[in-house]
């Protein structure tokens, strides 16, 4: 199966309602490598997805994240747990790859030709099974993952609000990733910490912000959001009372060319407001704004309205 439209767990999910038994998810260059698959085109030439790239992630799809065993509730310590079996984890194994070991398989993939809107840039003729062209083909999955309780932590930092301690303002990103995490989740932790350093700095000097801020590190969030859903689960009658908002540093940083930000309609003016005021680093000149900057290179491409906060 091809990454792309879907969320790859409703991908494994679907598949096993049709009576899949396993599952192989790709990533098609068409998505990935879109100057072409090629060495001088991929990484680390350019940014684009070499052919021995694989695509990792969660798997799981249940409504609002979280530990599967608990759902709606915080899993503490003498919570009932569900069972396994009851709890809804990924029905069939499965595994990625990446188009460079992928190819091996859709060139010999049997049945009608897939429609032209399926169809991705690999030098082959995409089908759309089932069965290959030679019957006497076996393709054998082998999992090794091991199902397994263990125990993640949020760490919290907290300093008090002046005047309305009872308001909390949230900053905060996961400190867990997949492989080594350069983008996601370590630009996030990065800037976290950056954040909580400055932070600690005010502090010293006798500084104390008008409200309650919260400094968070989330742990396990690539196996579901884990670590902060089951802590929202937690706190949530005291956060729908006292919470202001939650800034996420999730994958700060993936590139230096524009600045790109979703969230509540309702901080949409202060984001715009402050991009008028912070300086631009990468800028020739140093009184240009981050606005202004990204305004000259993407105004042609990208209305206003969704590069700032749709």
């Amino acid at each position: 199966m091809r990454y792309g439209k879907i969320f790859r767990g409703n991908k494994i999910a679907n598949a096993a309602n049709y009576g899949a038994i396993a599952a192989i998810l790709y990533s098609d260059p068409a998505d990935y490598a879109m100057m072409g698959g090629e060495p001088e085109n991929t990484y680390p030439n350019t940014p684009w997805l070499p052919a021995s790239g694989v695509q990792r992630g969660s798997l799981y799809t249940m409504p609002g994240a979280g530990d599967p065993q608990t759902p709606g509730i915080a899993a503490l310590k003498g919570m009932y747990r569900r069972p396994y079996n009851q709890s809804e984890l990924p029905p069939i194994p499965a595994h990625p790859m990446g188009y460079g070991d992928a190819i091996h398989f859709l060139k010999q993939m049997g049945g009608q030709e897939a429609p032209k809107d399926w169809r991705g840039s690999l030098d082959i003729t995409y089908r759309l099974g089932p069965g290959f062209i030679d019957s006497d083909i076996t393709v054998v999955v082998d999992v090794n993952n091991k199902l397994g309780v263990k125990p993640i932590y949020n760490v919290i930092g907290t300093i008090y609000g002046r005047e309305e301690p009872d308001r909390y303002v949230l900053i905060g990103n996961h400190r867990d990733s997949w492989v080594y995490g350069a983008i996601d989740a370590s630009t996030g932790t990065a800037v976290t910490t950056e954040i909580a350093r400055v932070l600690g700095e005010l502090k010293k000097s006798g500084w104390r912000p008008r409200r309650t801020i919260k400094v968070c590190s989330w742990g396990g969030e690539e196996y579901g959001i884990i670590g902060s859903t089951e802590w929202v689960e937690q706190h949530e009658k005291e956060l729908s009372e006292r919470a202001v908002i939650y800034l996420n540093t999730d994958t700060a940083v993936s590139g230096k060319y524009v600045l790109i930000a979703s969230g509540s309609p309702l901080v949409k003016d202060t984001l715009l407001d402050f991009t008028k005021t912070v300086k631009d680093p990468n800028a020739h000149d140093d009184k240009e704004s981050i606005l202004t900057s990204c305004s000259k290179e993407f105004l042609p491409r990208i209305p206003l309205n969704r590069m700032w906060a749709t």
